[in-house]
C-alpha cells in the first residue's frame, strides 16, 4: 500500500466535550448531592432509621437531576483543522507586549486566539467566533478550560496520545 492509498484513509482528528449551559440546574444538581451527602452523614452520626425514607427521596432527586444535566449536555465536536491552519491562526493573533512580558514564551494572545480556534475547529455545531466569543464569556472558567484543552489537543496532540501505553493509535515498530 502507498503514500496514495493512506490519504483516500486519511480522516480528520476529532475531540468531543460535553458541556451543560443549562448553569442552574447544574446548581440545583450540585444542592442535591450536598443534601444527599448531609442527609448520609446524619444517618450514619444518629444511627436514625427514619432517616432511610428521607436519604432514598434525595437520592431519586439526585438521579433525576443527573438524568435532566445529561438530557442538557450539548456535545461540542473539535476537528483538526491542520498544522498549517493553526499556525496561521495563532499569527494572526500575536501576543501583546504585555502577554510576552509576563509570559515569556507565549506564541499567541489567548484573549482573541481561542475563539477563534474555537469556531475555526468546531465542526458540531458549526460555530462563528462570536458565538465563541459568547460560551467563552457566559461559561465558567474551569468549563473553558475544558474546551480550550480539547481544542488544544486536537490540533496539536491529536484525539490520542500515540505514546500512551495500550493507545489504539500507538506507533508501532516494524521488525524483521
Amino acid at each position: 500500500m502507498g503514500i496514495s492509498e493512506w490519504k483516500n484513509e486519511a480522516t480528520p482528528e476529532r475531540v468531543t466535550v460535553g458541556v451543560c449551559f443549562d448553569r442552574r440546574l447544574l446548581s440545583d444538581l450540585e444542592a442535591a448531592e450536598r443534601e444527599l451527602e448531609a442527609a448520609q452523614e446524619n444517618k450514619d452520626a444518629k444511627m436514625l432509621g427514619s432517616g432511610g425514607k428521607e436519604i432514598a427521596t434525595l437520592e431519586e432527586r439526585v438521579s433525576e437531576l443527573n438524568k435532566a444535566v445529561e438530557e442538557k449536555t450539548r456535545n461540542l465536536v473539535f476537528e483538526c483543522i491542520g498544522r498549517r491552519k493553526w499556525s496561521d491562526l495563532k499569527a494572526e493573533h500575536p501576543p501583546t507586549e504585555e502577554q510576552k512580558e509576563e509570559f515569556h514564551d507565549l506564541d499567541m494572545n489567548p484573549e482573541e486566539f481561542f475563539a477563534v480556534a474555537i469556531a475555526a475547529s468546531c465542526v458540531e455545531p458549526g460555530m462563528t467566533v462570536d458565538e465563541a466569543k459568547w460560551m467563552l464569556e457566559v461559561l465558567p472558567e474551569a468549563v473553558c478550560v475544558r474546551i480550550t484543552q480539547a481544542l488544544t489537543q486536537v490540533n496539536y496532540f491529536g484525539s490520542r496520545d500515540p505514546f500512551a501505553k495500550g493507545s489504539a493509535g500507538a506507533l508501532r515498530s516494524s521488525q524483521k
